[in-house]
């Protein structure tokens, strides 16, 4: 990620040659409540129960509904899978030039604080993303992990279980040093540790965890400075 950095190649720009946002969300509203919050996005948001670290409940927000059309430039990935190193996998045929469309609805991301501890819980109604039908999104996410550094035999048995929708909302961090199949909720998760590097400027990074998952119909995510044992708890607990 710092050979892309450095060849001024974004992964928005690695991914999509020409962007065009349909639905603009707008900036974020606060509530004071759950409810409150599931009433202004016409969802059922789940609190959790349990509070690792003694954390109290902060600010629950609402982010906005999004859709954005772009133009996918083959080249350009594989310009940048081969800045990381990243060449025994080919770039999805039809791909180039396809038009990749990516609807986000309505979130809803509860913030809980103690401290110096911070965590979040979001969910969403799962996204919906527009490929081309030679394009499996799962091959993109296998790319992705691979770009990330992980190996390829796993990120070829992760990237085929997990539903990636659940990435639009809360990006995989571009410093994650680990990833583990997990379960939440009775669903496939994915469990990723941040590393905590220095960012471009030398300041270094909290190292946190995160889950995502999804039910089918929703996607959710929870995170923070925590354990990833209780970023878990956080997540289970969620009703």
């Amino acid at each position: 990620l710092e050979k892309l950095a450095d060849s001024k190649l974004d992964l928005q720009s690695v991914f999509g040659d020409r962007v065009e946002k349909l639905i603009e969300p707008g900036p974020s509203r606060a509530f004071a409540t759950a409810a409150e919050a599931g009433a202004a996005s016409g969802l059922f948001v789940r609190v959790p129960t349990i509070l690792p670290g003694r954390l109290a409940a902060d600010t629950v927000w609402v982010e906005g509904e999004c859709k954005m059309r772009m133009t996918a430039n083959a080249q350009r990935l594989r310009e940048a899978m081969d800045l990381v190193e990243v060449r025994d996998l080919a770039v999805p045929a039809g791909l180039d030039g396809a038009t990749l469309e990516v609807h986000v609805y309505p979130a809803v991301r509860q913030t809980f604080r103690r401290d110096e501890l911070r965590a979040f819980v979001l969910q969403s109604r799962s996204p919906e993303v527009s490929l081309p039908a030679s394009v499996q999104l799962s091959q993109l996410g296998e790319i992705a992990l691979r770009m990330l550094g992980m190996d390829a035999n796993e990120a070829r048995n992760v990237a085929g279980r997990i539903d990636w929708r659940s990435t639009m909302l809360v990006p995989v961090p571009a410093d994650a040093g680990s990833f583990r199949e997990v379960t939440v909720q009775g669903q496939r998760g994915l469990l990723v540790t941040r590393a905590g590097r220095p960012d471009a400027k030398g300041h270094k990074q909290s190292p946190g965890t995160m889950v995502l998952w999804s039910d089918g119909q929703h996607v959710f995510a929870a995170g923070g400075n925590l354990a990833a044992d209780d970023v878990l708890a956080l997540a289970e607990s969620a009703r």
